[in-house]
């Protein structure tokens, strides 16, 4: 986490405001994680963890929402060892100034396909 109190937020940072500003696919799916180091490995993610690794893939979150992304990026981070940067802004636009926090995904990762369900599960 660090501060960027010289820099303004990235444009294309969006609000998450409701379930209806993430992707709607929530089925189990797999992806490809490349690492700075260029170390990859494969995971399934499936519910919000994939919602919020889908948005995040199509660039920076705020962390403000009402919907709770940072559970899910703690899990994403800590679990699947997926780089996400938390960096701090600052808010002078009232009268206390403030900071604000905006998610990117800094990891490379691409999106391998849907995980078919197990015969026993579909029947």
């Amino acid at each position: 986490m660090k501060e960027k109190p010289d820099t303004i937020p990235p444009q294309n940072a969006r609000w998450i405001i409701s379930n209806r500003d993430l992707p709607q696919q929530y089925g189990p799916a797999r992806f490809q994680v490349t690492k700075e180091d260029g170390r990859a490995f494969g995971l399934v993610v499936s519910k919000r963890k994939r919602q919020v690794l889908e948005a995040l893939m199509k660039g920076p979150l705020y962390c403000a929402s009402p919907i709770r992304l940072s559970d899910n990026v703690l899990l994403l981070r800590n679990e699947y060892d997926v780089a996400i940067a938390t960096d701090f802004y600052p808010d002078d636009s009232g009268p206390i100034s403030t900071h604000f926090g905006i998610y990117t995904l800094t990891d490379s990762v691409v999106f391998l396909g849907e995980v078919a369900p197990k015969a026993e599960e579909a029947a």
